[in-house]
């Protein structure tokens, strides 16, 4: 059963409301948002539109119209609604245009559904991405975006997307210690060798949200987030530091790409980044104390470069950067490596400018 996430459903459900608001029609029982258990298992989607119309013919044909809506049959359904909405006026005119899109949408969403029940998932996710911009505000979105998600789920499998994540305030950077005990780098920035963090993925780093005008295309290239509404923020510090994510249950084997959003926020400080399919346990920095700076710094390096795992380079710029590596682009490292031994992906940066690096949208892909 294709279930859309709460969040989503709330977005529509008061997307529809404002429509409603602004068309002047009745959409009944849904006054109070607040009334709607949307995290329900039961929830159910906005109701079609009702119309006062004084024909009571007309009246009767766009009742029917609605039933054949609500039972999906949208072929009916447009029919009756392309007579009406060329026959009434006013409101009950607008709404019956609005359910004339409904009945278009709930086509185009059969044509979808049926290249996916194909197997042709890519082409399923372009024209159902098309297809949600199209009919964005309408009932039938609902069951776009649910379509879209099962689609995904066929070709991807999410690492993370910062959704669902949340992080607590970071401390206050601590002074400058050219010495420091850590190799990781006691610089400010550094990751002391504790890649928990507030956020749970690294030291330094926190969950930000969008703050743009998602309609201004030139804005969203160097906001915040890439997509949705969180992303993950990380201060890299001048030494070693990164960032990891652990949720790898598929095996990487069934997957051919890793895709990966990433922007700098100042092309001065853009540092070369390590992808590092990571197969040991155990922090980058562990068990290694005694000495600090530079010669430190190296050796921790050092550390990185003989352990085992998979790795390969990218270097963010300004503006977002959708990547899609081939993970035949990933080097192994440190000695005989089978990519089932692979237990995290992390992000490292070595050495270099103290840079403020965004990450959105992590995830594998299969062939």
């Amino acid at each position: 059963m294709l279930t859309p996430s709460t969040d989503r459903i709330r977005r529509w459900t008061i997307a529809i409301l404002l429509t409603g608001l602004t068309l002047n029609v009745p959409l009944p029982g849904f006054a109070q948002v607040e009334d709607l258990d949307l995290g329900s298992e039961t929830a159910t989607k906005p109701s079609f539109p009702k119309a006062t119309i004084d024909d009571p013919a007309a009246a009767a044909e766009y009742a029917k119209a609605i039933e054949h809506l609500e039972k999906r049959e949208y072929d009916d359904a447009k029919t009756i609604f392309g007579k009406l909405r060329r026959s009434l006026d006013g409101a009950a005119k607008e709404a019956a245009e609005r359910c004339y899109e409904e009945a278009n949408g709930g086509l185009e969403h059969g044509k979808i559904s049926t290249k996916a029940g194909k197997g042709q998932y890519r082409k399923a996710i372009r024209d159902c991405t098309k297809a949600l911009e199209k009919y964005e505000g309408l009932i039938i979105a609902v069951d776009l975006q649910a379509l879209l998600d099962e689609c995904n789920d066929k070709i991807f499998h999410e690492i993370e997307t910062f959704e669902k994540a949340g992080s607590k305030p970071e401390p206050a950077d601590e002074p400058e210690d050219e010495g420091g005990e850590d190799e990781g780098g006691n610089g400010r920035g550094g990751n002391r060798g504790n890649q928990g963090g507030a956020t749970g993925f690294g030291q330094n780093t926190s969950i930000v949200s969008q703050d743009v005008d998602l309609k201004n295309k030139r804005a969203l290239l160097t906001a915040p987030v890439r997509e949705g509404k969180k992303a993950l923020l990380w201060r890299t510090g001048r030494d070693l530091s990164f960032v990891t994510f652990e949720k790898l249950s598929e095996p990487i084997k069934d997957f051919r790409y890793l895709n990966i959003s990433v922007r700098c926020e100042d092309s001065k400080s853009a540092p070369n980044l390590r992808l590092f399919f990571d197969a040991e346990e155990g922090n980058l920095n562990a068990g290694q104390q005694g000495g600090g700076g530079r010669r430190g710094a190296g050796r921790a390096g050092a550390r990185v470069m003989n352990r085992m795992g998979f790795a390969t380079s990218i270097q963010p710029k300004v503006t977002w950067q959708d990547l899609r590596i081939d993970l035949k682009k990933f080097k192994p490292q440190g000695g005989s490596v089978k990519w089932d031994d692979v237990i995290a992906l992390r992000i490292i940066h070595m050495q270099g400018a103290d840079g403020r690096i965004h990450i959105d949208n992590v995830r594998l892909e299969r062939e």
